[in-house]
């Protein structure tokens, strides 16, 4: 079995913003888990019918969401980073 040996999440910023609370830490991953999905295709249905306000504001909504991640947990969200930076 071939193991993946490189890191998906950098939790740097997120531990800083936690103050040392562990407890934080796993509050805000939970809620990032259980909202970005959602976000993600709220994206994708609105740049698959060209609604760019709409798009614009689901991609504003998830930018803290991907700087706690620092954008590397969930591809698609960097995906969501690129298009708020090329709609503005």
């Amino acid at each position: 079995m071939e193991t993946n040996s490189k890191k998906n999440t950098d939790l740097t910023y997120l531990k800083e913003l936690s103050n040392g609370s562990n407890e934080f830490i796993v509050q805000m991953i939970t809620i990032f888990l259980n909202e970005t999905p959602a976000a993600v295709d709220k994206v994708e249905q609105y740049a698959k019918t060209s609604n760019w306000d709409a798009l614009r504001a689901a991609v504003h909504k998830m930018k803290p969401s991907t700087r706690i991640s620092q954008g590397q947990a969930v591809p698609r969200s960097q995906m969501a980073t690129t298009i708020w930076a090329h709609s503005v």
